[in-house]
């Protein structure tokens, strides 16, 4: 359309222009015939010299109109071009106003324009593209969920094979909805969808490879695939485990590019951790700095020392000996005690005093019983020992409720 008009643009100016120079030319043609008429012309030898003036004066005369008339063509030319370049820009707000009368979504719109393209952002295209990418991540969840559950006795070994493979291809197109669903629409929601489908796959994969004997020899990648890594929120207490076990299978792997240790890495992340790196795009670049910013945020070993001993510190007393709370007690100070050695903390001088601080927690009676069962009773206590007996308390407690049980249970 523009080249269009401004090729008519030209084709009028520069008819005027043909039009003033032929002007100009009859002009000094009339002049020439008014010059015969005086005599001028006719009689040459005797005015040659006052002709030549004329005809002089003429030229000159003829010249000055036109670069006068040659300068206002350069002006039109000039205005021309601004002429073109208003009514360009008129077409294209005329564009803008007409695309957005004709858009369906009425008032939830907004116009932008930018590098020469329009762009119309609408709230309710977000949302459909929303709805349409969770109802694929469902249908496939379903699908896959479908085929896991049949039966696999009498199936050749082959077939098993095909049929893992196919299953491993199905969660891959499902791990991507997912992360499309939590980065670009934070609908953390689809996280348990996503674990409760992944577990059922592995158990059925597990039973597979039972069945079979094992499996071909596959790639690091593919059998990265069939091992589980714990999935990380934001529990201090786990970051070393996991740090551990994703530098070890992915971070480590030389098979693997850094765009799929990235997508490895943001699909085994929930809640806070994810909130944390869900800005960063799935690039080569982007791997580094996501690992940045989660050992910046959990790689804090006073923070977690001081988790690991209030941990033992705020358990809470035990007012009546049970076999849970024993098991509790046990369990907590083990999973604290485990944790601060493997941070390189040496506990031996700290032994009786966390043993002191388990002591504590203990009701009467089982500080009486404790007191019967110290063999050496003007030693300093020790933590091994202490863990001992309630490890002992804790199985005679269990049988004893068993027993109950089964008795209970005759009747």
């Amino acid at each position: 359309m523009n080249k269009k008009m401004s090729h008519i643009l030209k084709r009028t100016y520069g008819a005027e222009l043909r039009a003033i120079t032929m002007g100009i030319v009859e002009q000094g043609r009339r002049k020439v015939e008014a010059l015969e008429n005086l005599g001028a012309v006719k009689n040459p030898e005797n005015n040659n010299e006052a002709m030549e003036q004329q005809f002089r004066a003429l030229q000159e005369s003829m010249l000055s109109q036109f670069k006068l008339q040659q300068d206002q063509w350069q002006k039109q030319q000039e205005q021309m071009k601004i002429q073109q370049e208003q009514m360009q820009k008129s077409i294209q707000e005329q564009m803008r106003q007409m695309l957005q009368f004709q858009h369906p979504y009425g008032n939830n719109k907004e116009g932008e324009e930018g590098d020469g393209k329009l762009t119309i952002v609408t709230t309710h295209a977000s949302s459909d593209k929303k709805n349409a990418v969770l109802s694929q991540f469902r249908r496939k969840i379903l699908k896959l969920s479908d085929s896991i559950e049949e039966d696999i006795s009498g199936v050749s070994k082959y077939a098993l094979e095909n049929m893992k493979v196919s299953w491993e291809k199905q969660f891959d197109d499902i791990k991507r909805l997912h992360l499309e669903l939590t980065t670009e629409h934070g609908m953390e929601e689809v996280d348990d969808e996503l674990e409760d489908i992944e577990r059922k796959m592995n158990t059925k994969i597990n039973n597979i490879i039972l069945k079979i004997g094992g499996l071909k020899e596959e790639s690091q990648a593919v059998e990265l695939k069939r091992i589980q890594i714990p999935c990380f929120n934001r529990n201090m207490e786990e970051w070393s485990s996991f740090h551990d076990l994703f530098k070890k299978l992915v971070d480590r792997n030389a098979q693997l590019s850094e765009v799929q240790k990235l997508y490895y890495l943001k699909t085994n992340l929930r809640g806070e951790a994810f909130r944390l790196v869900q800005h960063l795009q799935v690039t080569e670049a982007n791997y580094r700095a996501a690992w940045e910013l989660l050992e910046k945020r959990y790689d804090n070993k006073r923070i977690l020392f001081t988790k690991l001993i209030d941990k033992i510190l705020d358990h809470p007393n035990i007012n009546s000996l049970s076999a849970a709370s024993i098991r509790n007690l046990v369990d907590s100070v083990n999973e604290s005690i485990h944790a601060l050695r493997a941070m390189g903390i040496p506990l031996e001088h700290a032994d009786p005093i966390i043993a002191r601080i388990i002591i504590r927690k203990l009701d009467k009676d089982g500080l009486i019983q404790y007191e019967h069962n110290v063999k050496k009773s003007k030693e300093i206590q020790k933590l091994e020992d202490v863990m001992d007996f309630l490890e002992q308390q804790y199985q005679a407690l269990e049988a004893s409720t068993s027993k109950k049980y089964a008795v209970s249970a005759t009747y």
